[in-house]
């Protein structure tokens, strides 16, 4: 299974959303990204935390780093 990003932004949420990489709730005014992509002819939208987001990218950064 592959999946392309097609849009990635950084919003503040009108109202509650989840995270979907922590499954905590987004709170209303607080900024968060929302990523739109498409995995095998379906599309997804997907919203997270931003420091959820940045987390995970450091995390990935460094294990790519560790397999060299």
């Amino acid at each position: 299974m592959s999946y392309e990003i097609i849009r990635s932004e950084t919003h503040k949420a009108r109202k509650e959303h989840v995270c979907k990489i922590c499954n905590a709730k987004i709170a209303k005014g607080a900024k968060y990204s929302k990523a739109v992509l498409v995995e095998d002819g379906i599309f997804y939208s997907i919203t997270n935390h931003t420091e959820c987001v940045e987390s995970r990218a450091e995390l990935l950064n460094d294990q790519k780093r560790r397999e060299g």
